[in-house]
């Protein structure tokens, strides 16, 4: 599947050397290319996936968080993620799954080395959540969900994708200048049942809802991230012990009341040698699973591997070993 959009838009000129290296003498493929939104979501449930071993796609986050979509929803989708391996090669504005696969593997994350790496056929087993949001609807996710100021950064710097990656660090700069504080609820365990759904969002959670103990804050937030991955974007790595293995979450919160300069300099953090771990204003937290509630309107979003979701409560699982991933 190859996203020709992505990034900075110069997908089709790169295909043809990316097929050369990907399909050997003796394989056979089909070449994707997307020409709409959630183009990718619809292909997934039409493919008769008894003919294929692997995927592989060319973009950003967005084209694989559409493929998972249409994957997740397909009535055989248990037998096809654990037959089928899928690769991702960076040719987007954020590639944060890239980047983590890339940290880990050792190797740089471009599309030569991606490429050599996808062509040896390594893999691991990743992990996924199942996220229910307030309009009813379940996504999955693989990356992260933001909430607040980092959310405010992925979303509303659309208008500068020309700039590729650039984007995000051009509008953080321009974000940061004026810091806006959101009022929740984040409610979270350590201790979910392995496999077991979590309430409905229209009931409340109590301290040992399913089984489980329960930790609630309320407060005002900068931002909230759940994290699947270490890096959330090509520069930007906020955890220092997550995995694309593993079975956790990992939540990086900053709360209001740290200063302006302390919250710059946090940021000013990510890089491959740091994390916010790292910064004594954030609060780094393991879980399976969590529910945040936003309180008031809506003056921020919720980003779900870089795609806009319902705004209002939102709630995820973690669902370990869920897929394949070419490493």
């Amino acid at each position: 599947m190859f996203n020709p959009m992505s990034g900075k838009k110069v997908g089709r000129l790169d295909w043809a050397d990316i097929v050369r290296h990907l399909a050997g003498p003796d394989s056979t493929y089909d070449l994707v290319f997307t020409e709409r939104a959630a183009h990718a979501t619809d292909y997934m449930l039409e493919v008769d996936w008894a003919l294929y071993e692997r995927l592989v796609c060319y973009g950003g986050d967005g084209i694989l968080y559409e493929v998972l979509q249409g994957l997740l929803k397909h009535p055989d989708r248990t037998a096809i993620l654990s037959r089928i391996t899928i690769g991702i090669l960076p040719g987007g504005s954020g590639n944060g799954l890239a980047r983590s696969i890339a940290a880990e593997g050792g190797f740089r994350c471009d599309v030569e080395r991606t490429m050599a790496m996808i062509a040896k056929g390594g893999s691991v087993r990743g992990k996924l959540a199942e996220v229910q949001t307030s309009d009813g609807k379940t996504h999955y996710s693989f990356l992260s969900l933001t909430w607040g100021l980092l959310a405010d950064i992925d979303l509303d710097s659309e208008f500068l994708r020309f700039m590729g990656g650039a984007r995000f660090d051009v509008y953080a700069a321009m974000r940061l200048c004026w810091i806006k504080t959101h009022r929740a609820k984040l409610q979270y365990t350590n201790n979910w049942p392995a496999g077991a759904d979590l309430p409905p969002l229209s009931e409340p959670i109590a301290a040992n809802t399913g089984g489980a103990d329960w930790t609630t804050i309320e407060d005002g937030f900068i931002t909230i991230v759940a994290l699947l991955v270490p890096w959330i974007a090509m520069d930007s790595k906020i955890s220092k012990t997550q995995t694309v293995g593993g079975s956790k979450y990992q939540l990086m919160i900053i709360r209001r009341k740290i200063s302006k300069l302390a919250t710059i300099k946090t940021f000013l953090a990510f890089d491959d040698k740091a994390s916010q771990a790292d910064q004594k204003t954030v609060e780094m937290i393991d879980c399976d699973a969590f529910r945040l509630t936003p309180a008031g309107r809506k003056n921020t979003h919720h980003s779900l591997d870089g795609e806009e979701v319902e705004y209002g409560p939102i709630q995820a699982v973690v669902r370990p070993g869920a897929w394949n991933l070419i490493t």
